[in-house]
């Protein structure tokens, strides 16, 4: 049996876990405090309340999905990444979810991974324009996704030191794909469904 010192610590500790447990009389009022926190930015704390909520719940999905957020907003991307993919496991079909991972493994720099969870974001919700924006996927363009507005139809592609674009296929929202020649890079071009490049400047 510990004495001294460190039973005061293991004394604290236990304590203090069974005191978060208490102030929460379920995992869905410890979520909400940590939801509120959160939303004021009180990041640390709504850290602790979510991990209570977890105590008493360990696979409360809301619950893993708020400490996810909690996480991105700390820096802790890898933290946030396996959350949501405990979420994931149970809800394969959530596109927020997925969207979610895909933006977490590319802030953390990992492009495989957030291109496979943003195709699959696409795959679930091809017009969820989040997912299309963030790279990683093919970039896309859309003709409109608001009330009396209108997206730009150009799409930039970053081609780094290459002088050339080679191997591009578009895709149409019609499901046609059409396959390009070799475009020279520092120009616009215009393609035409069915016809292809039909100008540049």
């Amino acid at each position: 049996m510990p004495t001294g010192r460190s039973s005061y610590i293991l004394s604290y500790m236990v304590s203090s876990v069974l005191a978060r447990v208490l102030l929460f009389q379920s995992a869905e009022a410890g979520f909400r405090e940590g939801a509120r926190l959160c939303a004021e930015c009180k990041l640390v704390q709504a850290e602790e309340t979510l991990k209570s909520a977890l105590t008493i719940d360990p696979s409360y999905a809301l619950a893993q999905f708020q400490l996810g957020a909690v996480y991105v907003g700390l820096g802790r991307f890898s933290d946030a990444a396996a959350l949501f993919d405990k979420v994931l496991a149970r809800h394969a079909s959530s596109v927020e979810v997925r969207l979610r991972i895909g933006l977490i493994y590319h802030l953390s720099r990992r492009a495989a991974e957030a291109r496979l969870h943003l195709e699959g974001t696409l795959s679930l919700d091809p017009k969820n324009f989040q997912a299309a924006l963030i790279p990683g996927p093919s970039p896309r363009s859309f003709a409109g996704s608001s009330y009396l507005s209108q997206n730009e139809l150009v799409i930039h592609l970053g081609l780094g030191d290459a002088t050339e674009a080679r191997g591009l296929v578009l895709r149409w929202p019609s499901g046609a794909e059409e396959n390009l020649p070799e475009l020279e890079a520092g120009r616009r071009y215009v393609v035409k469904e069915g016809v292809g490049v039909i100008g540049s400047h």
